[in-house]
């Protein structure tokens, strides 16, 4: 069994990067795929809706500084209570030391995905679709219910920070610290 755990510990590739044609049109329509976006992860759920965690580089569109945002919908549970469930919206800011940080830990997971021997795959659960915009194109990788303990988790772990961070459940601080531990436990793995 160690060497099936070993064997998942990085996402897999994806040949085309999640665009908006996977989420609803409210997502795309409120810029979860625009091109100021550098980072995000399409999370989807088996039994709720899809979201999208990012970040934005205001520099890519003439402005200065970073925006980690939060994105969901809520379609499925609005049509059971369409006045009780609105879409959520979440953008907070970003010092540049930690948006490297978050940068260097997500594209170093991406740059290293790879096919398994051993897929893992289930019924339900949830899959998570990373993408990172570098100098040299984008990345793209997923991960499906990833193990506890092991980096795919650990990314997954930063991304939920990352939105808890925008909903003001976190501090600064709390990302820049998943950010560089992921980064130091990747390179002790190379």
């Amino acid at each position: 069994m160690p060497e099936l755990q070993a064997d998942q510990d990085y996402l897999l590739p994806e040949t085309v990067p999640v665009t908006s044609c996977y989420c609803s049109r409210s997502l795309s329509a409120r810029g979860a795929f625009a091109d100021d976006v550098v980072l995000r992860v399409t999370v989807s759920p088996s039994f709720f809706d899809d979201y999208v965690i990012g970040m934005r580089d205001a520099g890519r569109s003439g402005s200065s500084g970073h925006t980690l945002f939060y994105l969901r919908d809520f379609l499925r549970q609005r049509q059971r209570h369409p006045k009780l469930l609105p879409q959520e919206d979440c953008n907070r800011p970003l010092t540049k030391a930690t948006a490297q940080l978050v940068s260097a830990a997500w594209i170093r997971m991406l740059r290293e995905a790879r096919h398994p021997r051993h897929p893992r795959l289930g019924l339900d659960g949830t899959t998570y679709q990373f993408y990172a915009e570098t100098p040299e194109g984008g990345l793209a990788g997923r991960t499906w219910s990833p193990e506890p303990d092991s980096n795919p988790r650990r990314l997954v772990e930063l991304a939920e920070a990352m939105a808890r961070y925008c909903n003001g459940e976190l501090e600064e601080a709390d990302i820049a610290t998943k950010s560089a531990a992921l980064c130091e436990k990747l390179a002790r793995d190379a």
